[in-house]
Protein backbone atom coordinates (compact mmCIF):
# COMPACT_ATOMS: atom_id res chain seq x y z
CA UNK A 1 0.00 0.00 0.00
CA UNK A 2 2.73 2.47 0.97
CA UNK A 3 4.79 1.43 -2.04
CA UNK A 4 1.91 2.23 -4.42
CA UNK A 5 1.35 5.61 -2.78
CA UNK A 6 5.06 6.42 -3.13
CA UNK A 7 4.94 5.51 -6.82
CA UNK A 8 1.89 7.70 -7.40
CA UNK A 9 3.46 10.66 -5.59
CA UNK A 10 6.74 10.15 -7.43
CA UNK A 11 4.95 10.11 -10.79
CA UNK A 12 2.96 13.25 -9.91
CA UNK A 13 6.14 15.05 -8.82
CA UNK A 14 7.91 13.95 -12.01
CA UNK A 15 4.99 15.27 -14.09
CA UNK A 16 4.87 18.55 -12.15
CA UNK A 17 8.59 19.21 -12.64
CA UNK A 18 8.47 18.67 -16.42
CA UNK A 19 5.26 20.65 -16.84
CA UNK A 20 6.66 23.54 -14.77
CA UNK A 21 9.84 23.63 -16.86
CA UNK A 22 7.82 23.64 -20.08
CA UNK A 23 5.53 26.41 -18.81
CA UNK A 24 8.49 28.51 -17.62
CA UNK A 25 10.12 28.13 -21.01
CA UNK A 26 6.87 29.21 -22.65
CA UNK A 27 6.87 32.50 -20.75
CA UNK A 28 10.62 33.17 -21.06
CA UNK A 29 10.41 35.68 -23.96
CA UNK A 30 7.83 37.77 -22.10
CA UNK A 31 9.89 37.59 -18.90
CA UNK A 32 12.99 38.81 -20.76
CA UNK A 33 11.06 41.69 -22.34
CA UNK A 34 9.61 42.66 -18.95
CA UNK A 35 13.06 42.60 -17.35
CA UNK A 36 14.44 44.71 -20.21
CA UNK A 37 11.65 47.22 -19.70
CA UNK A 38 12.31 47.37 -15.93
CA UNK A 39 16.03 47.84 -16.49
CA UNK A 40 15.52 50.57 -19.09
CA UNK A 41 12.97 52.39 -16.94
CA UNK A 42 15.20 52.14 -13.85
CA UNK A 43 18.22 53.51 -15.72
CA UNK A 44 16.09 56.30 -17.20
CA UNK A 45 14.86 57.30 -13.75
CA UNK A 46 18.35 57.05 -12.21
CA UNK A 47 20.12 59.08 -14.91
CA UNK A 48 17.32 61.45 -15.88
CA UNK A 49 17.52 60.57 -19.58
CA UNK A 50 16.73 57.64 -21.85
CA UNK A 51 19.78 55.39 -22.22
CA UNK A 52 21.75 55.58 -25.44
CA UNK A 53 24.92 53.88 -26.62
CA UNK A 54 27.46 54.24 -23.81
CA UNK A 55 25.34 56.72 -21.85
CA UNK A 56 25.42 55.18 -19.26
CA UNK A 57 27.35 52.00 -19.84
CA UNK A 58 24.92 49.21 -18.79
CA UNK A 59 27.72 47.44 -16.91
CA UNK A 60 28.36 50.55 -14.80
CA UNK A 61 24.86 51.25 -13.54
CA UNK A 62 25.60 50.56 -9.89
CA UNK A 63 22.96 48.50 -8.11
CA UNK A 64 20.98 48.28 -11.37
CA UNK A 65 23.64 45.86 -12.60
CA UNK A 66 21.56 43.27 -10.75
CA UNK A 67 19.01 43.67 -13.57
CA UNK A 68 21.67 43.82 -16.29
CA UNK A 69 23.33 40.49 -15.49
CA UNK A 70 20.18 38.33 -15.94
CA UNK A 71 19.41 40.20 -19.16
CA UNK A 72 22.77 39.29 -20.64
CA UNK A 73 22.62 35.73 -19.28
CA UNK A 74 19.11 35.03 -20.60
CA UNK A 75 19.52 36.81 -23.95
CA UNK A 76 21.04 33.82 -25.83
CA UNK A 77 18.77 31.40 -23.96
CA UNK A 78 15.72 33.41 -25.02
CA UNK A 79 17.04 33.74 -28.57
CA UNK A 80 17.35 29.97 -28.92
CA UNK A 81 14.38 29.09 -26.70
CA UNK A 82 12.41 27.95 -29.73
CA UNK A 83 14.84 25.02 -30.09
CA UNK A 84 14.31 23.98 -26.46
CA UNK A 85 10.56 24.54 -26.72
CA UNK A 86 10.24 22.29 -29.78
CA UNK A 87 12.55 19.69 -28.17
CA UNK A 88 10.30 19.64 -25.10
CA UNK A 89 7.26 19.21 -27.31
CA UNK A 90 8.83 16.38 -29.30
CA UNK A 91 10.13 14.68 -26.17
CA UNK A 92 6.51 14.23 -25.14
CA UNK A 93 6.13 11.80 -28.01
CA UNK A 94 9.60 10.25 -28.30
CA UNK A 95 10.70 10.08 -24.67
CA UNK A 96 7.18 9.91 -23.26
CA UNK A 97 7.72 12.84 -20.92
CA UNK A 98 4.55 13.79 -19.05
CA UNK A 99 4.02 17.19 -20.68
CA UNK A 100 0.68 18.60 -21.73
CA UNK A 101 1.01 21.06 -24.59
CA UNK A 102 -1.80 23.48 -23.89
CA UNK A 103 -2.97 26.72 -25.37
CA UNK A 104 -1.75 28.40 -22.15
CA UNK A 105 1.84 27.63 -23.24
CA UNK A 106 1.58 27.87 -27.02
CA UNK A 107 0.03 31.34 -27.32
CA UNK A 108 2.37 33.09 -24.83
CA UNK A 109 5.45 31.45 -26.32
CA UNK A 110 4.66 32.18 -29.95
CA UNK A 111 3.48 35.74 -29.34
CA UNK A 112 6.32 36.49 -26.91
CA UNK A 113 8.96 35.08 -29.22
CA UNK A 114 7.63 37.11 -32.17
CA UNK A 115 7.71 40.31 -30.09
CA UNK A 116 11.19 39.43 -28.75
CA UNK A 117 12.59 38.87 -32.27
CA UNK A 118 10.92 42.04 -33.55
CA UNK A 119 12.39 44.01 -30.64
CA UNK A 120 15.88 42.52 -31.07
CA UNK A 121 16.05 42.81 -34.85
CA UNK A 122 14.40 46.21 -35.33
CA UNK A 123 16.18 47.87 -32.37
CA UNK A 124 14.09 50.91 -33.17
CA UNK A 125 15.31 52.98 -30.21
CA UNK A 126 18.83 51.53 -29.93
CA UNK A 127 18.27 49.57 -26.71
CA UNK A 128 19.82 46.34 -28.00
CA UNK A 129 22.83 48.33 -29.19
CA UNK A 130 23.04 49.98 -25.77
CA UNK A 131 22.70 46.64 -23.99
CA UNK A 132 25.46 45.05 -26.06
CA UNK A 133 27.75 48.04 -25.38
Amino acid sequence: MTQNLDNILSHKTHHLVWQTLFTALSYLPWAWLLLMGCFTLSVTIATGHFPTYGQPDPKDTGILTLLYLPLIFFLPITLFSWVFWIAFGLSKYFLHLPIKIRRQEVIPFVSGYIVFIWFAVSDFVGLMNWLAD
